[in-house]
């Protein structure tokens, strides 16, 4: 999956409490280890059905980059970000039974992702949600140069005059690079719904770059 943000916008490292590897994993069947080669998606799924802590590190390891940046692109810097990953595996340990196809199990944590989101932007009032990149977290502005810094500043900013909604789709097709299908799957919309909000946010995003002279060469189309 391709991002659309021509990098600007780049996560920080993972600093995900080590807790979340053995949330809700009860090694029930100790019959069960860890298997010698590359795991396989569905023996993922398996050992995660089946309680088995190795499939939950194998699990945690293999997406926990891709779910931190996801979350970090769609709220920016704020305090509760770990917090917000580490429950989205939460969600995706207790609710794995009801995943149908194995294959899909990165799409499906993507939906997770964008849920859990979505539940935090709805019920918490943050009193900065969107806070300018480097001041809130010496971390994170250690990683960038200034003029990434300041492209994420300026991308942050514009994201705060978004409808919620909206912007998890334009962060989906625009940055993390989902065809239009893919986020409306992920957002659990329909594919006309998820062309309405993208085609404001752009219209809107199109608009606010003209006073972000940095964005203007980092936005690129969305995918159909």
């Amino acid at each position: 999956m391709r991002s659309g943000f021509s990098g600007s916008c780049i996560a920080p490292n993972d600093a995900i409490d080590h807790r979340i590897r053995r949330a809700t994993l009860t090694p029930s069947h100790p019959h069960l280890i860890p298997f010698p080669h590359e795991w396989t998606l569905e023996q993922i799924v398996s050992g995660l059905l089946e309680r088995d802590p190795a499939a939950g590190r194998e699990f945690f390891d293999r997406f926990s980059r891709h779910v931190n940046r996801l979350v970090w692109r769609m709220l920016g810097a704020c305090s509760e970000h770990d917090d917000v990953v580490q429950q989205v595996f939460v969600n995706a340990f207790s609710g794995i039974h009801q995943l149908r196809d194995p294959q899909r199990l990165e799409s499906w944590l993507v939906g997770i992702a964008v849920n859990t989101v979505r539940h935090e932007l709805r019920s918490r009032k943050f009193r900065r949600f969107f806070v300018i990149l480097g001041l809130a977290d010496d971390q994170l502005g250690s990683e960038l140069d200034p003029e990434k810094q300041a492209i994420a500043a300026e991308f942050y900013q514009m994201m705060g005059q978004f409808h919620p909604e909206e912007r998890l789709v334009f962060v989906l097709c625009m940055v993390e690079g989902m065809t239009q299908p893919e986020a409306a799957a992920a957002c659990g919309i329909s594919l006309s719904t998820c062309k309405r909000r993208l085609a404001r946010a752009s219209q809107k995003a199109a608009k606010l770059a003209k006073d972000h002279p940095q964005l203007a060469g980092c936005m690129k189309e969305e995918r159909p």
